[in-house]
Formats: structure tokens, C-alpha cells, sequence
């Protein structure tokens, strides 16, 4: 039951962070579009690929793997609870805890390292 539950707060939780539109512009087309020429040949923006492509594949990986994590610490929270007294299964879950936290840490500092060097590198 705690498994289902896991898994269907994550496929919930996923699309709405990656996914997340901040306006109706982002998604639907312009008025001029309708209006515009239609032998125009039409291109699609250019982007630099360093500065713009590059920031939001790191963004949406963040957003998967803070679901994630997020998904193991409930899961070891509520595993905590479930132990009922039981050493073996606190010690288990406790070292979750401890190892999701030592994950986050590392994703954090690699986060800072690669923003700090692109930051340096692109500016």
C-alpha cells in the first residue's frame, strides 16, 4: 500500500514540476501569428545552447531528482513510524534518512560547483 501511494505521489508530482506553465502566452499562439504571412517561412527561434538549452536540462534533472528524494524521505519517514519498536527496521530506515540527506548534499554542492563554473566560463 506505501508503494502504490510512493508511486502515485511521484507520477503525480513530476509532470506538474517539469511541466509547469507560468502563463497562457507560453502556450498559445500569438494573435499576430493568425495574421501574419503565410509564405513566410516560418523558423523557430534560435537559442544558445550554452546559456539557455543547457540551464534548463539541469533545471528539469533538479526537478526530477528533488521529487525523488522528496519520495524517499516520506517513504522512510513513514517506515519510521510503521517499525513500531522493531530495532532492525529503524536502523534500516534511519540510515535511508541518513544517506538520502548525504545524497542531497552532493547534488547540492555539484549544483553550486556547475552553476559557479558556467557563471566564470559564460560571463
Amino acid at each position: 500500500m506505501i508503494v502504490l501511494l510512493f508511486i502515485a505521489t511521484a507520477l503525480c508530482a513530476v509532470p506538474v514540476a517539469v511541466f509547469a506553465v507560468s502563463k497562457a502566452d507560453d502556450i498559445l499562439p500569438s494573435k499576430d501569428y493568425a495574421s501574419s504571412n503565410v509564405n513566410e517561412k516560418q523558423t523557430l527561434p534560435e537559442e544558445d545552447f550554452e546559456t539557455q538549452i543547457v540551464p534548463n536540462i539541469i533545471k528539469i534533472f533538479l526537478r526530477l531528482v528533488g521529487t525523488i528524494i522528496f519520495g524517499v524521505f516520506v517513504y522512510a519517514g513513514v517506515m519510521l513510524v510503521l517499525a513500531q519498536g522493531n530495532e532492525e527496521e529503524i536502523t534500516k530506515f534511519k540510515n535511508l534518512l541518513i544517506w538520502s540527506l548525504v545524497g542531497t548534499a552532493f547534488i547540492v554542492a555539484s549544483y553550486a560547483i556547475v552553476s559557479g563554473a558556467m557563471q566564470l566560463v559564460f560571463e
